[in-house]
């Protein structure tokens, strides 16, 4: 399981999106939205840059507002 961030400006329970974009760290989710969640996932992501994160929705596995 690999830990990331998905910080949002709407409250959820699940991704609605094909493509899920998180964040390495706490502080750039927080740039994306007051919204944190801490999201688990499991798998290789699609992509990933230094700070960023792009899976499949089917790869989340735990999603907990903080």
């Amino acid at each position: 399981m690999t830990l990331a961030y998905h910080g949002s400006p709407n409250n959820f329970d699940s991704f609605n999106t094909n493509d899920v974009f998180l964040a390495k760290s706490e502080y750039e989710a927080l740039s994306y939205g007051p919204n944190l969640y801490k999201v688990e996932f499991d798998s290789e992501p699609k992509w990933e840059t230094p700070t960023i994160y792009v899976i499949k929705k089917e790869q989340v596995k735990n999603i907990v507002k903080l």
